[in-house]
C-alpha cells in the first residue's frame, strides 16, 4: 500500500533513435493532488537538469488528478495534454461489455474460470484433458479489470478450451452435479462469446501496437482509432443484436472520447509522415502552431491549394489495413495548405511509405534534403500514444520489493528500479 509517482521520458535523439529512460519511480508522503503532482514532477525534471520548456507534451492515464495536473503544466509550459490511448479505448470496451446482454455471461464465465483457479484438482484433470486432445494451452485467464485487454484474453481461452471444460464439468467424479449445472455456460452464451470475440481482437491488436515505445506510436493514434470505428460500423446480417448493441455502444463511446481535434499532437505527428495516401496534408492550415514553427525556421510562406486523393474504399479486417486503408478525407477539402519553401514542396512530392514503415528511418536517410524540417520531427514523434511505458515500471517495482525484501525504503526502491530499467543506456 505504498504509493510511488512513476515517470519515464522520450525523445529523438540526433541519429533519428527514438530513446526512452526511467527519470524516477518516485515515493510519495502527500495527497495526490494535481498542485503536489506538478511539484513532484518539477521536482524531478530539476534533478536531471531539464527545462519544463523543453518538454513537448504529458501522457497519462485519465484519472482526474492527473489530468488537472497536465492543464496547469499546459498553462505553464505549453505541454500538450494526451490522454492513454489504451485506457480510453479500455473505458469505452467497459461500456460495451457492461451492456445487459453481456455483463452477465461475462459474470458466469468468471464463475466458470474461478472455480478451475481454486480447484486443484479441476485444474489438473483439464491439463490432462488437453493433452489427450493435443490442446497447447491447458490452463484458462481470468481478466481482470486494470489489465487492457484481458477480458479478450479470457474469452479466446474459454473457446479454445470449451470442449475440455465441459468434459470436465461432465464428470461426476471431478465435478458433482450441483456446482457442475451453476458452472455451466449456457449455449447462447457461448455463441456470445463466439461472435463477441472477433469484434474485440481488433482492439486488442490495437492497444498492443499503441503501447509500444521502441517505435513511433502517437503518429498511428489517430489512423487506428478512425480503422476502430470502421470495424465497429460493419455488422453482419447473422449478428445476435446483442452484439449489435455493443458495437453501437462502444462507437457511441469512442465518438465522444476520441474527438476530431486537428491541433492535438496526434494529428501534428501525422503531419511529418511522409505518406500523401491518407489525405491528411491537406490539414496544414489547421496547425496554427506548427505554421507559426516552420514560418520562423523559413521567414516565408507561400499559400497554395491543395486538393485531396481520392481512391476507392476496400473491405479490411486486420486493424493495420483498416487504419490506413485509403479513403475520402474526414475533413473539409477546401483548405488552405501554407507550403514554407522549398523542402516543404518537396516532402509533399516524398515517396510514400508502407504501413509499417517507421518514419524515423525515412528522415534519418533523407535528413540531408530537409535540413530545417528534420528539426521539428522528434517534437512530435518522441511522443508516446499509451501511458504503458510508466506502467510497465511497476510490473519492474513488483518484483524488486517483494515480501522477502520487506525493509526496503521507498528510496531504495526508486534506485533499485531506477538502475534496473535504465541498464541499458
Amino acid at each position: 500500500m505504498e504509493a510511488y509517482l512513476g515517470i519515464t521520458a522520450h525523445y529523438v535523439d540526433v541519429k533519428f533513435n527514438l530513446c526512452s529512460c526511467v527519470l524516477s519511480v518516485k515515493p510519495l508522503d502527500d495527497r495526490h493532488t494535481a498542485k503536489n503532482i506538478c511539484e513532484w514532477v518539477e521536482e524531478v525534471l530539476n534533478d536531471f537538469g531539464v527545462s519544463p520548456h523543453a518538454v513537448c507534451a504529458a501522457v497519462s492515464d485519465n484519472g482526474s488528478n492527473m489530468k488537472a495536473a497536465k492543464d496547469i503544466f499546459h498553462e505553464k509550459f505549453g505541454w500538450a495534454s494526451v490522454a492513454c490511448a489504451a485506457h480510453t479505448l479500455q473505458l469505452c470496451l467497459n461500456k460495451g461489455l457492461g451492456i445487459n446482454g453481456i455483463e452477465k455471461p461475462l459474470a458466469a464465465a468468471r464463475r466458470l474460470v474461478q472455480h478451475f483457479k481454486r480447484s486443484e484438482l479441476a485444474t489438473s484433470a483439464l491439463g490432462k484433458k488437453c493433452e489427450e486432445m493435443k490442446l497447447t494451452s491447458k490452463r484458462l485467464i481470468m481478466d481482470v479489470s486494470t489489465r487492457w485487454n484481458s477480458t479478450y484474453n479470457m474469452l479466446v481461452r474459454l473457446q479454445e478450451l470449451q470442449w475440455p471444460i465441459l468434459a470436465i464439468l461432465g464428470n461426476k467424479n471431478i465435478t458433482n452435479a450441483t456446482k457442475a449445472s451453476a458452472l455451466t455456460i449456457k449455449p447462447g452464451d457461448w455463441e456470445i462469446f463466439k461472435q463477441l470475440i472477433p469484434v474485440l481482437e481488433p482492439f486488442a491488436e490495437a492497444t498492443d501496437l499503441l503501447g509500444g515505445e521502441k517505435y513511433v506510436s502517437i503518429s498511428i493514434k489517430n489512423p487506428y482509432i478512425k480503422g476502430l470505428k470502421k470495424h465497429l460500423s460493419r455488422e453482419k446480417d447473422d449478428e445476435l443484436l446483442v452484439i449489435r448493441q455493443f458495437r453501437q455502444k462502444v462507437k457511441g463511446e469512442m465518438e465522444e472520447r476520441f474527438p476530431i481535434d486537428l491541433n492535438d499532437i496526434s494529428s501534428k505527428a501525422r503531419l511529418w509522415i511522409p505518406d500523401i495516401n491518407c489525405g491528411d496534408f491537406v490539414l496544414w492550415s489547421h496547425f496554427s502552431a506548427i505554421e507559426l514553427e516552420l514560418t520562423v525556421l523559413f521567414e516565408q510562406t507561400v499559400v497554395e491549394k491543395a486538393e485531396p486523393s481520392s481512391s476507392s474504399v476496400q473491405q479490411s479486417t486486420t486493424i493495420i489495413s483498416l487504419a490506413f486503408e485509403s479513403s475520402e478525407s474526414d475533413y473539409s477539402a477546401d483548405t488552405e495548405v501554407p507550403v514554407v519553401a522549398n523542402e516543404v514542396n518537396k516532402f509533399f512530392s516524398s515517396k510514400v511509405l508502407s504501413e509499417c514503415s517507421n518514419p524515423l528511418t525515412w528522415w534519418k536517410e533523407q535528413n540531408a534534403d530537409y535540413p530545417n524540417l528534420s528539426k521539428l520531427v522528434g517534437k512530435y514523434m518522441c511522443v508516446t500514444a499509451t501511458s504503458t511505458p510508466s506502467e510497465r515500471l511497476f510490473s519492474a517495482a513488483g518484483n524488486t520489493a517483494t515480501e522477502l525484501r520487506s525493509s526496503l525504503t521507498g528510496s531504495h526502491v526508486e534506485a533499485l528500479v531506477f538502475l534496473k530499467c535504465n541498464s541499458d543506456i
